[in-house]
């Protein structure tokens, strides 16, 4: 019986049988196990490192991806293994766990709608935690949480279009194919408030700004509905009619259980990256005279271009001083709006890089890749964000890959420079559609409910577009810029004594005794 069951031992092992030493044949057995066993740790590993590379994160277009690091076959395990347990050291909580488990996990936490890069950071404590909050478990919103996003995601899209029908040809930089950053930023700026934090400061580029103005940072639609007519107040700056998407604004952010933290949008009257040093600098000087204990309270949050991201050395000059005492603000949310076009250059035609996020990873910054079709993925990495930010004052970078369903702005085709990209895009329904089927296929709200969400706000933004059509007067209040403190009074004496500068210039031009000076090569 013994000879017959180590046969059929030997031969589900494949170990060649012969009359050997049982001692010998155990210890092959053995051998096989421990190795198999370090085999599924190189996995575990693998898809750590390289899992975020069969991530599904592009919204315009699913492919099948695969790597050959992350094939079981390439670590020595087959089909035969899956259903087999190995010790696997407490991952995922577990000292003991089947093949098949084992892969799901990893699956679920690295290859779904969110990709994670962090195995680079050099700190274990940083890794251990991005891994234990990766790879556990994630339930999906509850339905408060639910018809929050679904309510931002009306907010986004409606406002967009509302724009779109009222003001023919005027350029606003759409957010449309990224509303998914409306509710992302929501999530951000609830748990700011809900961890009692002085500011939330944003800086970001034309994309986006006015979505981001009325349905974030709390500038009135009235007031930006008499922008788009040229009416910007008799205090207000004067200038053409692209002011309206480079004006900021100051307000107070309500978030979903009551708790307020301000909210403060830098203007940007320059291009793309240049408000991320400015920003910095504001939120640098805001921490100093904050009362807060906390001397991180005011957070920076800074938004960008897939494009403009990876290709601006301003982007790579503001990363690289974040770490240094003079100018660190404890750790800033980087957000890129990835809509995988750079004005009307593909990515593989405007960097050397996988990713328009790789700058990142030289100051130790963790990546989270999603797609912008999924936004309780973006509302879960939002919150991860913060966490991490929070918990080690570190810069932290979500790259929210969506798309850009017109043009660099209103009045281009862009179908003539990307005529299968807009192909697929022009065929694609709308982040808040897929997001309202999906919740009614689930069951987690009804048709009427998600219709009766969007036609409210449709009617508000109508009733203001129609006061503001028939105001006679101006309002009197303006918030595009934020208050200062008042000067102090009196006369400051800043003069510096003649005698003193006198003294100076003379140093200047009068040697030492025996010191030879060169002359000047021209």
């Amino acid at each position: 019986f013994r000879r017959v069951l180590f046969r059929s031992i030997f031969t589900a092992l494949r170990i060649p049988y012969a009359p050997i030493k049982w001692a010998a044949a155990i210890a092959t057995v053995h051998d096989s196990d421990v190795n198999k066993t370090a085999r599924v740790h190189e996995l575990i590993r693998a898809f750590r490192d390289r899992g975020h590379l069969m991530a599904d994160i592009d919204p315009l277009e699913y492919r099948q991806r695969t790597h050959h690091d992350l094939e079981i076959e390439s670590h020595g395990l087959t089909l035969w293994d899956l259903d087999r347990e190995f010790a696997v050291g407490g991952f995922a909580g577990r000292t003991f766990a089947r093949l098949r488990d084992v892969l799901g996990v990893l699956r679920d936490a690295y290859c779904r709608t969110v990709a994670v890069e962090y195995t680079h950071l050099q700190n274990g404590k940083q890794r251990e935690w991005i891994q234990a909050q990766v790879e556990r478990k994630h339930e999906k919103p509850d339905r408060a949480e639910q018809l929050r996003i679904l309510h931002k995601l009306n907010q986004a899209e409606a406002f967009e279009t509302f724009l779109h029908t009222k003001f023919v040809g005027q350029k606003r930089f759409s957010l449309e194919g990224g509303e998914s950053v409306i509710p992302l930023l929501d999530a951000i700026l609830d748990s700011a408030a809900k961890s009692r934090l002085d500011e939330v400061c944003i800086g970001m580029p034309h994309r986006g700004r006015l979505n981001v103005l009325a349905n974030i940072a709390g500038k009135s639609y009235s007031q930006i509905f008499r922008e788009f007519e040229g009416r910007y107040g008799e205090e207000a700056v004067q200038g053409s009619g692209d002011v309206k998407y480079h004006l900021g604004t100051s307000g107070v952010f309500t978030g979903h259980n009551g708790e307020q933290t301000k909210v403060y949008l830098a203007a940007n009257p320059s291009h793309l990256e240049t408000v991320d040093p400015v920003l910095e600098g504001i939120v640098r000087a805001k921490q100093e005279l904050s009362p807060n204990k906390d001397a991180y309270a005011t957070l920076p949050i800074l938004l960008h271009g897939d494009a403009a991201f990876a290709g601006q050395g301003v982007v790579f000059e503001t990363m690289q001083m974040s770490q240094l005492q003079g100018y660190r603000t404890g750790g800033t949310i980087h957000v890129v709006i990835n809509n995988q076009v750079g004005f009307t250059t593909s990515p593989g035609s405007s960097r050397s890089t996988l990713y328009c996020t790789d700058v990142a990873r030289m100051v130790q910054a963790p990546i989270f890749h999603v797609n912008g079709d999924d936004p309780e993925a973006c509302i879960r990495v939002a919150r991860l964000a913060f966490e991490y930010r929070q918990a080690f004052n570190s810069d932290v970078v979500i790259d929210l890959v969506c798309y850009r369903r017109r043009g660099h702005n209103e009045g281009d085709d862009p179908s003539y420079t990307q005529p299968l990209m807009y192909d697929l895009i022009e065929q694609k329904r709308s982040v808040r559609k897929l997001y309202t089927e999906s919740l009614i296929g689930r069951g987690d709200i009804t048709i009427e409910e998600a219709e009766q969400v969007l036609r409210d706000y449709q009617q508000q933004l109508e009733r203001v577009f129609t006061e503001v059509r028939d105001a006679t007067s101006q309002p009197s209040e303006w918030t595009t810029v934020p208050d200062y403190p008042e000067k102090p009074t009196g006369d400051a004496v800043t003069a510096v004594p003649l005698e003193v500068l006198k003294r100076i210039s003379d140093a200047y031009v009068t040697p030492p005794e025996g010191f030879k000076i060169g002359r000047a090569h021209v």
